[in-house]
This record gives C-alpha cells, sequence and structure tokens, in this order.
C-alpha cells in the first residue's frame, strides 16, 4: 500500500514538472527582474509610426467633426464649384472619415495648418485621385515659410504622374497614379544653402514605405525654413483629390498604421 502512494504521488510530481516546463517555455522566465525570453515566447511587435500622434508635428486624420488631434487649420474655396470637405465619408483612405478638395472653376481650394519652423521634415500622406487635372502643374500637397512664399509642392500633370517642384524648377516625374486608387505618399524636403537642397519622394499601395525613391532631388535652391503644409487641388475644373493620415514630423515616419 506504501509502495502504491509513492509511486503515485512520484508521478504527480513528474506531471507537474513537466506541465511547470510547458509554461516556462511559452512564457519566458523572470530572473532577478528581468524576463529571459525563451522558445515559444511572443515577441513584441513593433508599433506603426503613428500608433500615437505624440512627437508628429502635424496628425491629421480627418475624424469626427472638423479636424482632429486639436489641431488648426485654414480653409480657403475656390470660387464656382469649389469643395474642401474635411468631413467627407464615401470611399475614405482611412477611419470613418476623409478630406476632398475640388478646385472652383477659376481658383483653386486649399487647406492648410501651420507648424514651427523646420530645415528639414518628413511627411506622409494617403492620396485618392477620382478625377485627374484639367491642366499641368495642378498642386497637390506644397510647403512654404513665413513669407507664404511656396518652397517645395507635389504637382500632378494630365497624365497623372507626380513630380516636385521649387522656385520654377520641377524634377523628373514618376509613374503615373491610377484613378480611384489610394496611394501612400512620403516625403523628405531639407534647405540647402544655394544649390544642394535635398527633397525624396516615395509611393506605395500599402503601409509599407518603399527602401527606394522615386524621386530624388539633391540640388535645390530653397534655403529658409518651411512653416506650413497646404494640401490643395489648383485651378483647373473637374480635379477631385481625396486626403487623409497627413503627417509631418521632424524625424523618419517609416511604415504608417492601417
Amino acid at each position: 500500500m506504501l509502495k502504491k502512494l509513492i509511486d503515485t504521488a512520484c508521478a504527480i510530481c513528474i506531471a507537474a514538472v513537466l506541465l511547470g516546463l510547458a509554461f516556462v517555455s511559452l512564457q519566458g522566465v523572470e530572473a532577478d527582474g528581468m524576463v529571459i525570453a525563451v522558445s515559444g515566447a511572443t515577441p513584441t511587435p513593433t508599433p506603426c509610426a503613428d500608433s500615437s500622434c505624440s512627437g508628429f508635428l502635424v496628425c491629421q486624420n480627418f475624424e469626427g467633426t472638423g479636424y482632429d488631434n486639436s489641431e488648426s487649420w485654414t480653409e480657403s474655396v475656390g470660387s464656382t464649384g469649389g469643395i474642401v470637405d474635411e468631413n467627407y465619408t464615401t470611399n475614405v483612405g482611412r477611419g470613418s472619415q476623409s478630406l476632398r478638395i475640388v478646385p472652383g472653376s477659376d481658383t483653386p481650394s486649399y487647406t492648410y495648418t501651420t507648424f514651427s519652423a523646420q530645415g528639414s521634415i518628413y511627411g506622409h500622406f494617403i492620396m485618392y485621385v477620382a478625377t485627374g487635372p484639367s491642366s499641368n502643374g495642378s498642386d497637390v500637397l506644397s510647403t512654404s515659410d513665413a513669407d507664404v512664399t511656396q518652397l517645395v509642392a507635389i504637382l500632378m500633370d494630365t497624365d497623372r504622374t507626380l513630380k516636385l517642384s521649387w522656385m520654377g524648377t520641377s524634377s523628373s516625374s514618376t509613374s503615373a497614379l491610377s484613378l480611384n486608387t489610394w496611394y501612400h505618399i512620403w516625403y523628405y524636403m531639407a534647405k540647402g544653402t544655394g544649390a544642394n537642397a535635398q527633397a525624396w519622394l516615395r509611393i506605395s499601395e500599402t503601409v509599407t514605405m518603399p527602401g527606394s525613391n522615386a524621386i530624388t532631388v539633391t540640388n535645390g535652391a530653397w534655403t529658409t525654413d518651411r512653416v506650413a503644409a497646404y494640401p490643395s487641388s489648383e485651378h483647373g475644373s473637374g480635379s477631385d483629390f481625396r486626403y487623409d493620415q497627413i503627417l509631418v514630423k521632424t524625424s523618419a515616419i517609416g511604415d504608417v498604421c492601417e
């Protein structure tokens, strides 16, 4: 009888040890306040760039009535048919609302926000072209200095290619954007000392930033800080642009949130 009890107790002990080892292999071991990862432990995922708006100069997702994240934006609606609608709910880019901009027949429509003066910025936005522009060089998004002088602009031609433009000079163009497709667009702009300012543009249909540039500028002429970002649609009746997830930061943004 005693032997049977001992055998049973040993079996229970062995089972408990095996169960404990299985738990450790899944959860990790804590020693001296430090968790040591072991086989089967779940890694902590790297958060996407805008999981929090902390640290951004601009972090606008157009949720709720008006502009979100307590940001102040100023609108200019083009005369005769212009639209600036930050509460647009049809075919949105992210969340439940987006920004829609349509120019007037004779003046552009745009909205803008300002931030502290910066010699260089990283930016991101998503864009949908429902109808392309009827004239070349239509503004998509531009940056300006404190004197409201446009420093660098992202422009779209009638073939829906994008280019970077500064002080009357334009870069080479990207491949054409398709209609009715949301695109993620990342950019970088840094002032120079006369002919060495830099900028680049990257484009993707996913939240993952490409590793190479669609456009690269190394000979820009702008030398002043930028203080504002303008999503816009230039005059030339017919174009219809949608925007969402507009981000500006002083450090690299990288992959963004869904």
